[in-house]
């Protein structure tokens, strides 16, 4: 159930019985040359939305920009500073909580949110005796890790990962072009806090130790199925 599809006097009721929440968050960000730069929001959200279906609980359009610096020399990406993004989502988190949501689950689909998600989480549930809020990434689940090292092993990498890449071919094709072409990287990681141009001069097509052409419609389906069951049950035990 999408909170802004909704009438305020069904959220009103809604929540004399139910007090959970779903809030997807993503980027907009370069995934390679041939997979769109939304991607991160477009799963997260169509994993959320049908946890929050299932369950019969309000799920709030996706966040969808993120903090994505790391890929700021690849043109078509958008972010937000740390900064800037710690004060929108405790705003937005802290706001929620006082509408009377008291159990919030934002459903990630971008590893470089997570720092910031957890400090704008602590802000918002400091300001409300017994709120919980769960940062929950949903490519953590133990179901749809198994499925990934199964099918793409050490080719998934991190980055325009095969895994990522076939869950969009499965809920929006028209979203990936020819992934065929993409190399495969070296997986070694920067360890330091990327600048502007370190990753671009480091891996020029954007993907990071993953090899794309593996990606799958029919591996897509299975993941996205195990994530909305992994979200499903998270959000069920909150």
């Amino acid at each position: 159930m999408r909170l802004d599809y909704a009438f305020w006097p069904d959220v009103e009721n809604y929540l004399k019985k139910d007090d959970r929440l779903l809030l997807p968050a993503g980027s907009v960000e370069q995934h390679g040359p041939a997979v769109a730069t939304g991607i991160d929001y477009i799963i997260a959200a169509a994993v959320a939305e049908a946890a929050a279906e299932r369950l019969g609980v309000y799920v709030t359009p996706p966040l969808c920009y993120g903090m994505s610096l790391h890929h700021a020399a690849f043109p078509g990406t958008a972010s937000l500073k740390p900064s800037s993004y710690l004060h929108m989502a405790a705003d937005l988190l802290g706001f929620l909580v006082g509408q009377g949501f008291g159990r919030i689950v934002v459903v990630n689909g971008h590893g470089g949110n997570v720092p910031t998600l957890k400090a704008a989480a602590a802000e918002a549930a400091y300001e409300r005796d017994g709120a919980r809020i769960l940062i929950h990434n949903w490519y953590d689940a133990a179901g749809v890790e198994k499925r990934i090292d199964e099918a793409f092993g050490a080719k998934e990498g991190s980055h325009v990962t095969p895994a990522e890449v076939s869950i969009l071919m499965y809920l929006r094709p028209e979203l990936v072009g020819d992934v065929a072409d993409v190399k495969q990287t070296e997986p070694g990681l920067i360890t330091w806090q990327p600048g502007r141009s370190d990753i671009r001069d480091r891996y020029p097509q954007g993907a990071i130790g993953s090899d794309p052409s593996l990606a799958s419609p029919e591996v897509g389906k299975e993941l996205y199925e195990l994530a909305v069951d992994g979200v499903a049950k998270v959000v069920a035990d909150f």
